[in-house]
């Protein structure tokens, strides 16, 4: 050996230094999500294209190929469990009606809860602790307390093992 000291490898979840591309993924869902709720909710006649706007908002960008698949994936999973998150969210948002919720800290709960029951790789704390980051660059500081509330009981509720949507055991 040289003597040349190498640094252990810090996963970019836990890097404070640098932006990780796993966040700049949740980044670009949580914008796509975003868009494609308005566009719901404001679609009358129009059919709303989510592989276009997938397309504009996240493939478009100069972004390293594993952000834009990592937040496709996210996406992907976060609409297609939309409804059974949604019945969860009411359930564990007391005295919340979820049309009180805004539309970007329903969309920030939609990915967290579909990351936290669908990818097993990434720790329970980090989803969390990723969704509070995000909120404190999109959303209000009065969120921050409400959206760590929300996955903090979601994740109470399903238990630390449960890693796949499904209906909380009723214990």
């Amino acid at each position: 050996m040289s003597g040349v000291r190498t640094a252990a490898r810090i996963p970019e979840e836990r890097n404070p230094k640098m932006k990780s591309d796993r966040r700049k993924s949740r980044e670009l869902a949580l914008q796509t999500i975003y868009a494609y709720n308005m566009q719901v909710d404001g679609a009358e006649i129009q059919k709303v294209n989510i592989n276009e706007i997938k397309k504009n908002l996240i493939f478009e960008l100069n972004v390293k190929k594993s952000v834009a698949e990592y937040a496709e994936k996210l996406v992907d999973i976060t609409l297609e469990n939309r409804e059974k998150i949604n019945k969860q969210i009411i359930k564990t948002s007391d005295n919340w009606d979820i049309d009180r919720i805004s539309h970007v800290d329903k969309a920030l709960l939609y990915i967290a809860i579909a990351e936290m029951l669908n990818c097993p790789d990434v720790p329970v704390k980090v989803v969390i602790n990723e969704a509070i980051e995000l909120a404190r660059s999109f959303s209000s500081d009065e969120s921050i307390p409400f959206i760590n509330g929300v996955l903090d009981s979601i994740n109470k509720k399903w238990g630390k093992k449960a890693r796949r949507i499904k209906e909380p055991s009723d214990k």
